[in-house]
């Protein structure tokens, strides 16, 4: 059957790896479309067997039922725990129905063999990530951050954290039935590492900001038999890293367990080579990638094109339009995150009419997904599950 797929899944993947890149934007209607020719394709498919009286095997009909419907629930989770898109997992969910559930020969997870699509677009974007680390080092565009991954501090932080997180990470694919490799700890090392930064970053702020007033008193002068003093009160702010101190207290926890359960392995040469690399590859993702995938830059109202993500909150105030806070959950800004022809051109008229408080916003750059999940996708079809199991 998948040869009725496969054309399909090309011009899909091809099309939305154009929109998500030059348009910053996947389209419902194209999601929509591919499902709909997905089902007909089944419909038409089961009929044919119904009317030859052929074998019909009901346990796929109820994995790709299954698989379809745990992809989606999945993807929404994960939509509103803001660990990804909602076109990230729109695209997930129409790849899970356009890839026949028989393409999956290496199927440890019969309900849910999709799975292997996001683990497989881990690989593209583990590559795509070291070629921009190392773009930036060669071209010296952050070699400030590269020495500030150097500082006693940071080392020592990393050492802790990816200690913790490689040893989870090494214990998942044993879990999913998946050969553990040093590249398959790798990428669940990079899971969960995003996972727990995610957590901390939605459950504890950067900084606590601790004000402490000392009061001083210094004896003058006697006069006439009273005592005058000079009271000086000093306030200082003393900044408690909350998140890193969280993060820290978590990785020392279970690396504690660790060492307890692998003691023995831990006084072998190959498990410390291995974690030099763990930690070698991670630190560099950790200083680069991440701030490059969350990176944000200012840009002339102007300049604005449909699909860019705006990063501000606008409202109109006394026939004025200004950026208030974007945390403040109580406001919903005038213009849509997601920019549309309309709101770029009536922004641009903003402007000119001079009813605009600002000439700037930021804006956001994330690393386009779609591309990377259609690389993903491929390698799922020719290895017909994990791709790292052909190596």
């Amino acid at each position: 059957m998948l040869e009725y797929f496969f054309p399909i899944i090309l011009i899909f993947g091809l099309l939305t790896s154009y929109e998500d890149i030059y348009q910053n934007r996947i389209k419902n209607r194209n999601i929509l479309l591919v499902i709909i020719l997905a089902l007909g394709i089944y419909v038409i498919s089961l009929s044919n067997s119904l009317t030859q009286h052929s074998y019909i095997n009901l346990n796929l009909i109820i994995y790709g039922i299954s698989n379809s419907a745990i992809t989606l629930f999945l993807g929404f989770i994960l939509w509103k725990a803001n660990f990804w898109s909602a076109g990230d997992a729109k695209l997930l969910f129409a790849y899970s129905v356009i890839i026949p559930i028989t393409t999956y020969e290496i199927n440890p997870i019969p309900f849910f063999p999709a799975f292997f699509i996001i683990f497989n677009t881990f690989i593209p974007f583990l590559g795509y990530s070291l070629l921009m680390t190392s773009r930036d080092l060669i071209t010296s565009t952050k070699i400030h951050g590269f020495f500030k991954t150097l500082s006693i501090r940071e080392i020592i932080e990393n050492i802790v954290f990816f200690f913790s997180v490689t040893w989870i990470g090494g214990m998942i694919p044993g879990l999913l039935g998946i050969e553990k490799t040093f590249f398959t700890t790798l990428i669940f090392s990079g899971v969960v590492w995003y996972t727990i930064w995610k957590m901390m970053f939605k459950f504890f702020p950067k900084k606590y900001n601790w004000k402490n007033t000392i009061i001083k008193k210094k004896p003058l002068q006697q006069k006439a038999g009273a005592k005058l003093v000079k009271t000086e009160v000093k306030s200082r702010v003393i900044g408690i890293p909350v998140r890193s101190v969280a993060i820290i207290i978590v990785s020392l926890i279970i690396g504690s367990f660790r060492i307890f359960f692998e003691m023995e392995s831990m006084q072998t040469s190959n498990f410390w080579y291995s974690f030099i690399g763990y930690y070698i590859i991670l630190t560099l993702l950790r200083r680069y990638v991440y701030s490059e995938a969350t990176n944000s830059r200012r840009i002339h109202v102007l300049h604005l094109k449909r699909g860019m993500n705006i990063d501000e909150k606008i409202i109109e105030k006394d026939g004025v339009y200004v950026i208030v806070d974007k945390k403040d959950k109580g406001i919903q800004s005038d213009f849509p995150m997601y920019l549309d022809e309309e709101s770029v051109r009536q922004i641009a008229k903003l402007y000119k009419k001079r009813k605009l408080s600002f000439n700037k916003v930021h804006i956001n750059q994330t690393i386009p997904f779609a591309p990377l999940m259609f690389l993903g996708a491929i390698l799922t079809i020719i290895a017909g599950g994990a791709f790292t199991s052909l190596f």
